[in-house]
């Protein structure tokens, strides 16, 4: 969806600039900055809707502005349709919720397939009709007589009616042309070829070809056409040419046929603007205006595109509709999570981080974020981070809408822009450009020392739907026992080593958190071999309101009603 709203507000930014150029430039005599200020309106349509702008409004501001794009633009730029789960659990009062909620599903074939593969095929087909045209001129330079000069080669043909440029060659047939004729015309070619205006022209037709949806490409197209020949009449006129026998030639080689859209000719189309401006007086420099304020609108609708496409000026924080994703990577500053904290608020969300520490380069070296949030309605908690010491931490993602907050990995559900983030200053560990987008439950931790933290509801809900890298299971009785393939990790509680059979005595309803290391990770952590099955740390939740306060949460109590009647 971010290509399509990038193509929506390139083709805008384009349509801005042929418009206003059309309105404000195309009668004014600066011929060689009019030729620059198209240019420069093109790539100014194609790079700013990729730009991050700051965002120098007010806070109140930005907020209503927010609220106003959240308002406008699912109407305008959909939003793409979240993905229906596949897999469903219903539990004993009826009741169904996903099993797997972040989990993405394939598409199939939609209209927005369909768009983009009509788009290819006409894009195929004019590239092609503009590769034909090549062929063309090709041939008939091959095909005719060829005489050097200093400035251009003149190509001498009696096939042809129009004389033009391409590039260094200029083509006509002197039969046709008186010898007065002739001269005028080999000034006005040869100063297409100085200038180099068969750039131009070809670019033009490329950016045609390539928005050939857009009716402001053709305009652009248009508009470069006009300014080359507004700038080659004026500069074979500045040559001492006189006028009336000038506008006369051009005239009179205009009734012939036969002209192509790459090419320069000397009669191109547009006749009478050309006679018009050959007769117009020269601007004044009080014009230099009206260059500004094109550049004001086209600056000022980029801001408009730039808050309107991420409805959120911050790069780590992007909202569509009821939809709110957030990142927290490696180079997150305090500020940034400053301002996530502040998003938050404005959604009744409480954003808690602690435990944070940074790498001496400034990375953060290990996080913990706490969610207080209206729904699941009890805390959500993440801790990541690194045992080695200099490795930065994969990037935790943040995905709110109306079935609550979940903390994790960054999926496909997330927007294109704060995927690309993630990719970007996830990197880090361990030099592994795909580690930002692997879940945090990962084997990355044997290799990077990273390591899993369950806190006591996230670990219910893992042992419901079995997963096993919790590392420790709940017992039909509802204590605790180790999983088979962690039969050998050595356990902690409360920083005591304790056997398997302590382990059993330990009731899952008084637990805090999890901690589960693997691998290299595992023995750098106790400093002892003895790891290399693994490591589980084991935190008890002593404070008994805080454990009932969360006990009955709606989930868990429909899964595990027993469990729960355990605190009272």
């Amino acid at each position: 969806m971010e290509t399509l709203r990038y193509v929506v507000l390139a083709n805008g930014l384009l349509a801005i600039v042929s418009i206003g150029f059309y309105v404000l430039l195309r009668r004014e005599t600066f011929f060689e900055a009019n030729r620059l200020a198209l240019w420069l309106g093109l790539t100014a349509s194609l790079v700013l809707p990729l730009v991050e702008l700051p965002d120098w409004r007010p806070q109140p501001v930005r907020a209503m502005m927010q609220r106003t794009a959240q308002a406008i633009v699912p109407k305008v730029l959909l939003s793409p349709a979240q993905p229906q789960p596949d897999v469903t659990v219903t539990f004993p009062n009826g009741r169904t919720y996903p099993a797997f909620p972040l989990r993405s599903v394939g598409t199939g074939w939609s209209w927005r397939h369909g768009l983009i593969g009509l788009y290819a095929v006409v894009l195929v087909l004019l590239l092609g009709r503009f590769g034909i045209r090549l062929r063309s001129l090709m041939r008939l330079f091959r095909q005719s007589a060829k005489e050097r000069y200093d400035d251009f080669t003149l190509v001498r043909n009696e096939g042809v009616t129009s004389p033009f440029s391409f590039f260094s060659w200029v083509v006509l047939n002197p039969d046709y042309h008186a010898p007065d004729e002739l001269e005028q015309i080999l000034r006005h070619e040869r100063i297409h070829v100085r200038a180099w205006h068969s750039v131009d022209m070809v670019g033009a037709e490329l950016v045609s070809i390539v928005f050939w949806f857009n009716p402001a490409a053709y305009l652009f197209r248009q508009l470069v056409h006009q300014t080359l020949e507004f700038s080659a009449d004026r500069a074979v006129l500045a040559e001492g040419i006189d006028t009336g026998a000038y506008q006369h030639n051009l005239v009179k080689v205009s009734l012939s046929a036969g002209q192509s859209v790459i090419t320069n000719h000397f009669s191109q189309s547009c006749l009478r603007e050309r006679v018009g401006m050959m007769n117009r007086r020269r601007s004044g420099y009080g014009v230099w205006g009206r260059y500004a304020s094109l550049v004001l609108i086209t600056v000022s609708v980029a801001f408009a595109c730039q808050f309107v496409r991420s409805g959120s000026s911050h790069r780590y924080i992007e909202q569509r509709g009821d939809n709110f994703y957030g990142l927290i990577t490696a180079q997150t500053s305090n500020r940034d999570l400053d301002t996530l904290r502040r998003e938050l608020g404005q959604h009744n969300i409480d954003l808690i981080v602690s435990n944070l520490s940074r790498l001496s380069d400034g990375r953060i070296r290990r996080i913990a974020v706490t969610l207080n949030v209206p729904k699941p309605g009890h805390p959500i908690d993440v801790s990541v981070g690194s045992s080695l010491g200099q490795s930065p931490v994969p990037t935790v993602g943040l995905h709110c809408d109306d079935n609550g907050c979940q903390l994790g990995a960054v999926s496909d559900e997330f927007p294109d822009r704060l995927q690309q983030t993630a990719a970007r200053e996830g990197s880090g560990v361990g030099d592994e450009s795909s580690a930002q987008t692997t879940p945090l439950i990962s084997d990355a931790n044997a290799m990077f020392g990273l390591y899993r933290v369950y806190f006591r509801n996230d670990f219910l809900e893992s042992n419901y739907f079995g997963l096993r890298s919790t590392g420790v299971r709940m017992t039909p009785d509802f204590h605790l026992d180790l999983y088979p393939e962690y039969r050998d990790a050595i356990v902690f509680l409360d920083g005591r080593e304790i056997s398997r059979e302590q382990l059993n005595q330990f009731r899952a309803i008084d637990l805090k958190k999890v901690v589960v290391f693997e691998g290299k990770a595992a023995i750098m952590r106790l400093g002892d071999e003895r790891a290399r099955g693994g490591l589980i740390l084991i935190s008890r939740l002593r404070n008994i309101a805080i454990r009932d306060k969360y006990a009955s949460t709606p989930l868990l109590e429909y899964v595990y009603p027993q469990l729960f009647t355990l605190t009272h």
